[in-house]
């Protein structure tokens, strides 16, 4: 936003705010039920764990990966390539857990890679 009627616009919608109606919070219920038992690794990319990664593992775009294929059953080589041409791959991690003592999600980061590296390089 960079005026006022830019603010405006943006914040006019809530003028005629009313809450979800029961049908909708129940919807919206079902729908977190489904995501939350579909998705493997509950990474918001947050990226703190790059940011100790001694090897710089990219870690929120692998997870990003199984994540994708735990919804649709597809591999996505062609992503794996691009996001491991600049960073180390899964397999290469050390090790080290220096990413786990950051992680504000507190996933065992080790053990997801070491999956991600067995469906996708194994």
């Amino acid at each position: 936003m960079s005026d006022i009627s830019q603010l405006e616009d943006n914040t006019g919608y809530m003028q005629e705010f009313s809450p979800l109606t029961e049908g909708e919070q129940e919807l919206a219920a079902k729908i977190t039920d489904i995501l939350n038992r579909t998705i493997r690794v509950l990474c918001t990319s947050c990226r703190h764990c790059m940011e100790e990664c001694p090897i710089q593992v990219n870690i929120p775009n692998y997870f990003g990966l199984l994540n994708l294929y735990a919804v649709t059953g597809k591999k996505t080589n062609m992503y794996y390539q691009r996001y491991s041409m600049n960073h180390a791959r899964a397999s290469e991690c050390l090790k080290c857990g220096r990413c786990e003592r950051i992680y504000p999600q507190h996933i065992v980061i080790r053990q997801f890679l070491d999956e991600f590296a067995a469906l996708y390089e194994g």
